[in-house]
C-alpha cells in the first residue's frame, strides 16, 4: 500500500519512486473507477510491467491441438545476441515486474535457456517458463533452481496416460510427472 496526500487544489501527491515506477510525468491521464471498497486509478496509457519471450518455435512434441500443425512458417531458435540487446533495452523500463518465456515452441529445447533466465533475473523482475515438462531432466532442474526460476508451468492435457499421449503425441505422463516431482524436490532441498 502508498500513502498518497491529495494536494490543495484536489491533486495527487504521490511519492518519486512510484511516479518513476510507473512512468507518470507531468500530463499523464488516469482513469478512475468509484468501487465498494474505494478509488482504483490507472493511467489510460499503462506502464509495460510483462514481457513475453519466445525463445524458440521448435518443439519436442507434435500435439493434435497445436496451431503449428498448421503453420507453414519456419522453425528457428531467438539468437543470444537479439536476446542480450533486448535486456539491454529493457533495463531501461522501470516498470517492467515480469518476464514469460512461452509461445509455440518448447522453451527448454533452447540451448541457452538456463542463461536467458539468468539475464532476465538480473533485470530484478520475476521469471516464469511455461513447458510440456519434458525436457525437465536432472541437470535442468538444478539449473532452473539455480538461476532462481520463479514459476514454472507445466501443461498437460489429459487426465489418464492415455487421454495424455493421445493428445500429446510424442510424450509419456509418468515421465512429466517425475520430471515435476524432480524440480520440486531438487527446489525443497536448496530450501525454496
Amino acid at each position: 500500500k502508498i500513502k498518497v496526500k491529495v494536494g490543495n487544489h484536489g491533486e495527487l501527491k504521490l511519492p518519486k519512486n512510484q511516479r518513476q515506477r510507473w512512468g507518470l510525468e507531468s500530463g499523464k491521464e488516469f482513469q478512475i473507477k468509484e468501487t465498494p471498497q474505494g478509488l482504483m486509478l490507472w493511467p489510460l496509457d499503462p506502464p509495460l510491467t510483462k514481457v513475453y519471450i519466445e525463445p524458440t518455435t521448435n518443439c519436442n512434441l507434435t500435439c493434435r491441438t497445436c496451431v503449428r500443425n498448421y503453420w507453414s512458417e519456419p522453425m528457428g531458435s531467438m539468437e543470444m545476441s537479439s536476446y542480450r540487446k533486448l535486456i539491454d533495452g529493457l533495463k531501461k523500463i522501470s516498470s517492467l515486474q515480469a518476464m514469460a518465456f512461452w509461445g509455440f515452441g518448447e522453451p527448454l529445447l533452447h540451448p541457452d535457456i538456463v542463461k536467458m533466465v539468468e539475464l532476465a533475473k538480473k533485470l530484478g523482475v520475476r521469471v516464469e517458463i511455461i513447458t510440456n515438462g519434458l525436457l525437465l531432466n536432472r541437470e535442468m532442474a538444478e539449473n532452473l533452481v539455480a538461476v532462481d526460476l520463479d514459476t514454472l508451468v507445466v501443461s498437460i492435457d489429459g487426465c489418464s496416460p492415455e487421454s495424455y499421449s493421445n493428445i500429446r503425441t510424442g510424450s509419456d505422463l509418468a515421465t512429466v510427472i517425475a520430471n515435476v516431482k524432480r524440480i520440486i524436490a531438487t527446489a525443497l532441498s536448496k530450501g525454496l
